[in-house]
């Protein structure tokens, strides 16, 4: 079915969030034709994580929890050093 990175909840403690961590090396001068990091999570993706979450939540009976799936987008330049990190709350709807 596929893999979560991070499951938990939000500091409210009745979200479950399921989280999708993408990095990738960016180049210091980043071209318009680069995509961005965010850009690999693409529908075959969405959908996936989906699937990953309603499994979650049947099995551990998480009916009742309201839940969201989030995108954390980390770039880091060529010598391996943080560039940026985005946090996207609600990036897929589940």
């Amino acid at each position: 079915m596929g893999e979560a990175d991070i499951v938990c909840r939000a500091p409210d403690g009745r979200t479950i969030v399921l989280v999708e961590v993408k990095a990738r090396v960016v180049g210091a001068a980043r071209s318009p034709m680069q995509r961005s990091t965010e850009s690999a999570v693409d529908e075959d993706k969405r959908r996936t994580l989906r699937a990953i979450l309603r499994h979650l939540g049947s099995h551990n009976r998480w009916s009742r929890h309201a839940r969201r799936i989030d995108v954390i987008a980390i770039d880091f330049d060529d010598r391996g050093e943080l560039r940026s990190l985005r946090h996207h709350q609600s990036a897929v709807t589940p």
